[in-house]
């Protein structure tokens, strides 16, 4: 085996390791989620490698298979596969397996909808570019938020991960009170500038006879 087969071979390993983990710990399905995105990621860049002609880099098919097979195995766990095919979703013939994809499919593709919807008409309306980017806010802090998906935005492209809807919906609320208050502390300085500016402008108005009789 080169290098790359055995960094994957290693990568399945610790992934199996730490599903089998989330799973002990109160069945935490975000995890799972993340752990087999990790899983797939690293495959990708593992048959990324193979692109390159070099007959040593070509990838080893029965580890990919191993890879695959395992997902799907998972995936199954969790409902999100029917039937029994070793590899893959099926072909939803039997079982209600196209039900329960378009089920677990719904939310995301309706949130996917609704934020396009949103966008058009801001479009039509020949909204401000701001709008754009409270729209794209919206939806992260919204329905994806409520399924779990967590972005977050960087230099270049988003990054999203599965975590646990509660615990990225509770960082939002924090993420709101705490800009709250800054814009509450900052209302309250310009206020009490312009107590301090008006009552200097009033002592500049007392005459002069009067200021030293004070």
């Amino acid at each position: 085996w080169t290098a790359a087969d055995k960094a994957l071979f290693e990568t399945l390993n610790a992934m199996q390791a730490k599903v089998h983990a989330s799973l002990l710990d109160n069945f935490k399905t975000y995890e799972v989620i993340q752990h087999l995105v990790d899983l797939v990621t690293e495959c990708n860049k593992y048959l990324g490698q193979g692109e390159s002609g070099d007959e040593a880099s070509q990838p080893k098919n029965l580890l990919v298979q191993k890879v695959a097979i395992y997902v799907t195995k998972i995936l199954r766990v969790l409902g999100v596969v029917q039937g029994n095919d070793v590899i893959g979703f099926g072909d939803g013939g039997s079982g209600g397996g196209a039900s329960s994809k378009e089920d677990v499919a719904a939310p995301f593709v309706d949130a996917l909808v609704q934020f396009r919807d949103q966008v058009r008409t801001a479009a039509r309306n020949k909204a401000e570019p701001v709008s754009y980017l409270q729209e794209c806010d919206a939806v992260r802090d919204g329905a994806l938020a409520q399924l779990g998906v967590r972005i977050e935005d960087s230099t270049g492209a988003s990054i999203w991960k599965m975590d646990d809807p509660a615990v990225i919906q509770k960082e939002i609320a924090d993420k709101r009170q705490k800009a709250a208050e800054a814009a509450a502390k900052k209302r309250q300085g310009k206020i009490d500038k312009l107590v301090t500016d008006i009552a200097k402008a009033k002592q500049a108005m007392i005459p002069l006879t009067k200021f030293f009789q004070q």
